[in-house]
């Protein structure tokens, strides 16, 4: 920063706060987080000082140009190693959640398995289960908000929608009405980009259930081209699985969007760390799948 800017002392403290967070391998004390949470009431240009001041943004672009190709990549491999074990994990959840009791313990399972495959760490089936102890208060509250939240918005979607087709609707009402239904459309929106987040945020940090969303949601606008990539690649998932007549949805789309959220997670948080992309982590490529033994 130049000399002949005087930074203000409270500005001065909150800098050398965030400072001090690079290293940490805690979301909620990551640069970004730490610099939104402490500067509520101080400007955006100083906001920006403190963020500039505190990393290296030519290592965080050369990461961004990066980042959905080895998200991409590494999601297709960690599938591919864990098939097998995908495949029963899958079917496990789907068994789970046909009550909704079982959903949190199912996503828990899912996520805190697809963590430790993520990181090239050896897993076993029972990965899928020894975490339920630690997270199952959280897990069930965090997927109570989340259902209700989802179930609400739904609800004004159809509210809304419905008030437009009325035929009492009309003029200055009809303009509102267009408007608050735009609002909600797009409320929505971004909550389907949250959840990607939440449950990995979960596993990875093992905050409380504030400091989850937070962080989360934090991550998510930090974040918006990966955000949206996870939301695009979720839905086709999704809707692969209905297009299968369901039989995709029961062994692998679950599965395999743990595998992408934890690994987009994971990826996502290198920039926070000042880490370089890591090319040699996963150094196959198309060739080693037509010919894994050339």
């Amino acid at each position: 920063m130049r000399d002949s800017i005087r930074e203000p002392r409270r500005l001065r403290d909150k800098s050398d706060t965030v400072k001090k967070s690079i290293n940490s391998d805690r979301v909620c004390d990551s640069i970004f987080c730490l610099a939104i949470q402490q500067t509520y009431f101080t400007p955006v240009r100083d906001i920006r000082r403190v963020l500039e001041d505190s990393i290296d943004m030519e290592k965080v672009q050369k990461y961004h140009k990066a980042q959905i190709r080895l998200i991409s990549k590494k999601t297709f491999w960690n599938t591919y190693d864990n098939l097998g074990r995908l495949l029963l994990m899958n079917f496990m959840t789907v068994v789970l959640s046909l009550t909704i009791i079982g959903i949190p313990f199912a996503a828990i399972g899912l996520f805190a398995a697809s963590r430790k495959m993520v990181s090239y760490e050896e897993v076993e089936m029972k990965d899928f289960w020894r975490h339920w102890q630690p997270f199952w208060k959280r897990g069930v509250a965090l997927a109570a908000i989340l259902i209700f939240v989802f179930i609400l918005m739904l609800v004004n979607l159809r509210f809304y929608l419905d008030m437009l087709g009325s035929a009492g609707a009309s003029g200055a009402a009809s303009a509102v009405l267009s408007l608050i239904f735009g609002l909600v459309i797009w409320l929505f929106i971004f909550f389907c980009m949250l959840l990607p987040y939440v449950f990995p945020v979960l596993i990875a940090i093992d905050a409380t259930i504030k400091t989850t969303l937070r962080n989360s949601f934090f991550l998510m606008l930090d974040n918006l081209k990966v955000s949206i990539y996870l939301l695009i690649n979720c839905l086709a998932w999704l809707s692969l699985g209905l297009f299968t007549g369901g039989l995709l949805a029961l062994f692998l789309s679950l599965s395999a969007i743990a595998v992408m959220s934890s690994t987009a997670l994971r990826e996502v948080l290198k920039q926070y760390e000042q880490s370089e992309p890591d090319e040699e982590e996963e150094v196959r490529g198309f060739r080693d799948l037509i010919k894994p033994w050339g």
